[in-house]
């Protein structure tokens, strides 16, 4: 009779034993479930903004998430070489700081395209593009909301992209200046050899760009080619910028 009593308790330290370890292993998979999870450890994938792709905007400028007035923005940059400029960027506020910085605006804009030059509005964030047959020139004009770094920022980074570097405040200071919108505006003019967005490097480039910031946005106007055709199409490029005007 008194095997009865230690079977039965060898059968209740078994059953222990077999729920301890269900219980344990359940526990480690739901371990091994939060440790693999990005939300938990509070990553998450963030792409980077199209402008600072393309290299629209100054390359150091900051591209985190960073905090203004208590709100969490994306900094972004010149921008991209084709998200449309004539298209907002999200997110679209324009009443505050925060949700503006580094998009694209459709600026209601409009210009006299100069003699000889054909215009395409259909490239992606630009206002406009402008070409002539048979050259290999270019100029379009991009607006973005706030700064975008500004005119200085602009000015270095393409001098970088001329493969001029150290570029300072007293050259740009000295730089002529042409009327954009009423407003004096400084007129950079390089030459050397130009990288595009695609990392390829053209030789014997010259480059023409003016920057005019206004109180929420920033217009900039970009001109690129081989130093002949770019130099015969200088006067132009200063008649374009005259000639823009806001529609409204």
């Amino acid at each position: 009779m008194k095997l009865y009593p230690r079977i039965f308790i060898c059968v209740v330290i078994v059953l222990i034993y077999g729920l301890y370890g269900c219980s344990n292993e359940s526990k480690i998979e739901i371990t091994q479930k939060r440790e693999v999870s990005s939300i938990e450890k509070g990553k998450t994938i963030t792409p980077l903004p199209a402008s600072q792709r393309l290299r629209l905007l100054p390359s150091d400028l900051n591209t985190s998430s960073e905090n203004i007035n208590g709100q969490n923005i994306l900094s972004s940059p010149e921008t991209i070489t084709t998200q449309k400029e004539d298209g907002k960027s999200e997110p679209t506020g324009k009443d505050t700081v925060p949700s503006s910085i580094g998009g694209f605006d459709n600026l209601e804009l409009k210009w006299t395209v100069p003699e000889g030059w054909n215009e395409d509005k259909n490239k992606p964030m630009r206002v406009v593009t402008f070409f002539e047959k048979g050259s290999q020139w270019e100029c379009y004009i991009s607006v973005l909301l706030s700064q975008a770094g500004g005119i200085e920022a602009n000015f270095k980074r393409w001098s970088n992209q001329m493969g001029k570097s150290g570029f300072n405040t007293q050259e740009i200071e000295n730089l002529p200046e042409i009327t954009i919108l009423g407003k004096k505006c400084k007129l950079i003019d390089i030459t050397g050899d130009y990288t595009d967005m695609q990392g390829t490097t053209h030789k014997n480039y010259r480059l023409l760009g003016a920057v005019c910031p206004l109180e929420e946005k920033t217009i900039f106007i970009k001109m690129t080619g081989p130093e002949e055709q770019v130099s015969a199409q200088k006067d132009k490029f200063i008649q374009l910028c005259n000639s823009i005007q806001l529609k409204n």
